[in-house]
């Protein structure tokens, strides 16, 4: 038994002689022990069962050696870690010593010895035993924090091998035990070679900067075999100078909140969904209300020729903005096909404040605060005129009582992955030049900012605006590659940037000018369209400039048409996404055996599987719907111009 707070420590005495005994015993009890006498072995060992503090014991009792007393305390786990000291003769042997310390004992003190030498033997076995039960508290109470982390838990030397971890690390890489992991490495639990690299990658780091790392996903088998996902930190493991030995890490399963978390993202996406169908079905309904109106009109009763030009212009405005409604939709989403080149993103913003000076009103001032020198980038002209414009018109509409709005160019280095952007998207180190358009405006609280890019989001008054412009922004800039930001408070104003990936030259500044209108002609083309609306529509704008037009629904008609005895097409115009055969695919099989043919693609589904299809190749001609009769002219020119 061990002493309570403030208790003697005790010593169990055994010696054979009672009067050297009972003076040995006062002066040790004087010395502030409690001693428990005892004359034999047997009585040793009943008095031991208690759990002294101390042993002192004779060498020599009538009942056996008290060596071998020594042995059978050191080896009873009651008494096992009791410290013992051995008390013999003058005429004792160096052997009797080598065996009563080979036996265990702590400490040899030869007869008569010094009562103050005994007192400070004992003494200091008792400081060497309370500080062993004290480091063994601690290693229980880390043993237990270590295998009761709600995570699993590992450290392992410089060359990564396994020197322990917990029960649950264990588990986790298919090891009943830690011990099964202990001299181990990565490559020895199974990991896939990638995995392995990444592991290596994080240890060199942390061995070599002797800096954490934390929060890395790792993948995490789970117990009913499926795959899961942790959250990886490593530190460094010091030796008692402070030099790195190796690593310690910790980790925590996260795939449930990974599945929550994605659950709530598809809810989110799902409600962004619907808020996005919704304001499509007001503003077409609008739209459609306009067409289908004045064309019942018009088939009820026929207007004559003066008043049937405002009917006409209504439904070709309506139609118009249905058009523009698609391409805003189109650019939020990424899908549209765009035309990049280097250009001067310094000189485009320069022409276009020129421009918003007229166009914002004369209550609304416009200055720019342009990068040094050319500011190159890549990407499409008229795409970031269209972000510089509604940038623009955004701030206006903050601005109801006037104001100012500064547009700045620089560039900017990226040097490692995140902290740039706002968007969820991590910024992937580079080169890229930022574009900054600020407003002196009522600015935005937090609920507007949350929303900013969200279509059909407007805090303006109804009917004032569709929400689609910064949403358009949006779009653009992550088509090119690209992030946004804002930075807004309520009476402080806005700040969107916007950062684009540059590059090394630019070309002349300014987007490319539009093409003249291209004539007609009097080559014969092969139309391959599935609706039949749209089919009728371009045959007769086709041949109302001379070309003759044979007709197709789908893409087998169509190679069955080429197929035909005596057909002969300068120009295929098919469609990109159609029931059966896509239209890549229909200009792969004419072009095989007809080489010379020119063709041109045209969908309003320009998303990413029509440029898997071969739509944006080298060489290729787009036309997007919905088009018009000059738009369509243009484009089957230039492609019958085009060199061969």
């Amino acid at each position: 038994m061990h002493p309570g707070p403030g208790g003697p420590p005790t010593v169990l005495h055994v010696d054979d002689n009672a009067d050297a005994r009972e003076s040995l015993s006062f002066l040790l009890g004087h010395h502030g022990f409690q001693v428990w006498e005892a004359g034999t072995a047997r009585e040793a060992f009943a008095l031991a069962a208690r759990g002294p503090d101390l042993v002192l014991l004779d060498v020599h009792l009538p009942d056996g050696s008290g060596i071998d007393v020594c042995r059978r305390l050191k080896a009873d786990p009651v008494t096992g870690g009791t410290p013992v000291l051995l008390l013999s003769g003058l005429a004792v042997a160096p052997t009797e010593q080598v065996a009563g310390l080979d036996g265990g004992a702590d400490g040899y003190l030869t007869k008569p010895a010094d009562p103050g030498l005994v007192v400070a033997h004992l003494r200091a076995l008792l400081r060497v035993r309370r500080a062993e039960e004290a480091l063994r508290d601690r290693e229980a109470l880390i043993r237990g924090v270590v295998a009761n982390i709600p995570g699993g838990v590992f450290w392992k030397d410089r060359a990564g091998v396994f020197l322990g971890c917990n029960e649950k690390f264990a588990r986790d890489n298919g090891r009943a035990t830690p011990g099964e992991v202990v001299g181990r490495t990565d490559r020895d639990l199974g990991y896939p070679a990638e995995q392995l690299a990444a592991f290596a990658a994080a240890d060199r780091r942390v061995l070599e900067t002797g800096e954490p790392v934390f929060n890395v996903e790792a993948p995490l088998a789970q117990a009913d075999g499926s795959a899961g996902t942790a959250l990886v930190s490593k530190a460094p493991l010091r030796d008692a100078a402070g030099a790195v030995v190796g690593v310690l890490g910790v980790y925590q399963d996260v795939t449930e909140a990974k599945r929550l978390a994605d659950q709530l993202r598809q809810a989110q996406k799902m409600e962004a969904v619907g808020r996005l169908a919704g304001g499509i079905a007001h503003e077409f309904n609008n739209l459609l209300t306009v067409i289908n109106g004045y064309t019942d009109l018009w088939l009820n009763a026929p207007p004559s020729a003066a008043d049937a030009r405002p009917i006409v212009e209504a439904v070709h405005r309506a139609g118009g903005r249905a058009a523009e409604l698609t391409r805003q939709l189109l650019a939020f989403g990424r899908k549209q096909i765009l035309r990049p080149r280097d250009f001067d993103l310094n000189a485009l913003v320069g022409d276009a404040a020129l421009l918003l000076g007229r166009v914002l009103g004369g209550d609304v001032s416009v200055a720019t605060d342009l990068a040094p020198g050319p500011l190159p980038v890549r990407a499409d002209p008229a795409e970031v005129e269209q972000v510089v414009m509604n940038l623009a018109l955004n701030a206006r509409d903050a601005m109801p009582g006037g104001g100012r709005v500064t547009m700045r160019t620089r560039a900017e280095d990226v040097a490692g992955p995140g902290g740039w952007a706002a968007d969820g998207d991590e910024v992937r180190p580079g080169r890229y030049a930022r574009l900054s358009v600020s407003d002196t405006g009522h600015g935005m609280d937090d609920r507007a900012l949350a929303r900013v890019w969200e279509p059909f989001f407007t805090t303006k008054p109804v009917g004032k605006g569709t929400g689609l412009g910064l949403a358009t922004v949006y779009g653009i800039v992550k088509a090119h590659g690209g992030h946004v930001r804002v930075e807004s408070a309520p009476g402080k104003g806005s700040t969107f940037h916007v950062l684009l990936p540059a590059t090394a030259a630019a070309a002349a500044p300014g987007p490319a000018p539009a093409p003249a209108d291209a004539p007609g002609g009097s080559e014969a083309g092969l139309l391959v369209e599935d609706d039949a609306a749209v089919r009728a529509f371009a045959a007769a704008v086709l041949r109302g400039l001379g070309y003759a037009v044979e007709q197709a629904a789908g893409g087998e008609e169509a190679v069955a048409a080429s197929a035909r005895p005596g057909a002969a097409f300068d120009l295929l115009l098919t469609d990109v996404v159609m029931p059966g055969m896509a239209g890549s695919e229909v200009a792969a099989r004419l072009t095989a055996v007809r080489p010379g043919l020119r063709v041109v693609f045209m969908s309003g589904h320009a998303d990413d599987g029509a440029v898997r299809r071969g739509v944006t190749r080298a060489g290729a001609h787009f036309l997007p719907k919905p088009f018009t009769p000059a738009a369509l002219a243009k484009k089957v020119r230039e492609a019958l111009d085009a060199p061969g």
